[in-house]
């Protein structure tokens, strides 16, 4: 009989949170965590599940799913996946020509540079553009100004930390990382981040209409919820008089 309670008890909590939908799936503990302490400070019912592999997910409540994408989209969430070398130059690749290569390296180099610059507090996205001159447009002939080593940084961050006092050190870590690159042929453009349309302040008045709507949606569910526990606890209550007859007619045999 405690069994059958049990399952309805686990029954009842199941049907309380259906109310909950997949956000983001298939991500790393830490941005998992990033996301989910994010999503809380800003007031949204979100919590974390284990999903495939290594990976977790986030789960939302349906009626704040779209203010949540908003949320995370504003901080640039889910971070930017960058190759690495051995993306770029998996083991057993085919053979490639001179070009190929010089252009896949420097690939992987930009998004190596990338991701170090993500690294930095307040960044929210990197990109770095390189523009390396090759061993083929030197045998070509072309003049010195088109064979100088150029780059440009694109940095969004966020609007509320200044970056600016950083741009020196960001040219000279790049300026050291890549061959015959310049720091005074480094550029570093920074543009804050804006959110796409400003929410409406939350009033006391808003959050008792959201309650309002979330037990409202959530009503049929409880009903449903309560229905199940009393059948178990008529169940189990008939269950101990038919037992407690048995008993006694039992002992009057005796």
């Amino acid at each position: 009989m405690m069994k059958l309670k049990s399952y309805l008890l686990v029954a009842a909590c199941l049907l309380l949170t259906a109310c909950k939908v997949d956000l983001y799936s298939g991500l790393d503990e830490k941005q998992g965590n990033e996301m989910l302490a994010l999503l809380l400070v800003e007031g949204i019912d979100a919590e974390k599940a284990i999903d495939k592999g290594d990976t977790v997910k986030l789960l939302v409540d349906k009626n704040q799913l779209s203010n949540a994408i908003e949320i995370l989209s504003r901080n640039s969430y889910p971070r930017d996946k960058f190759a690495t070398l051995s993306d770029v130059f998996p083991e057993g690749g085919l053979i490639s020509t001179p070009t190929e290569e010089s252009a896949r390296y420097n690939y992987a180099v930009s998004q190596d540079l990338a991701a170090t610059v993500s690294n930095i507090d307040g960044v929210l996205t990197a990109r770095v553009h390189l523009v390396l001159p090759n061993d083929e447009q030197g045998k070509k002939g072309r003049n010195a100004e088109k064979q100088i080593s150029k780059a440009s940084i694109f940095i969004k961050h966020s609007s509320n930390i200044s970056l600016d006092s950083y741009i020196p050190q960001i040219k000279q870590m790049v300026a050291n990382s890549v061959e015959g690159l310049k720091y005074e042929n480094i550029a570093v453009v920074l543009f804050p981040s804006v959110a796409t349309f400003n929410p409406i302040a939350k009033t006391s008045t808003d959050v008792n209409l959201n309650i309002i709507k979330q037990f409202k949606d959530l009503g049929p569910w409880i009903i449903f919820a309560v229905v199940l526990l009393i059948v178990g606890l008529k169940f189990d209550k008939l269950s101990g008089s038919a037992k407690e007859l048995y008993e006694r007619k039992r002992a009057t045999r005796e």
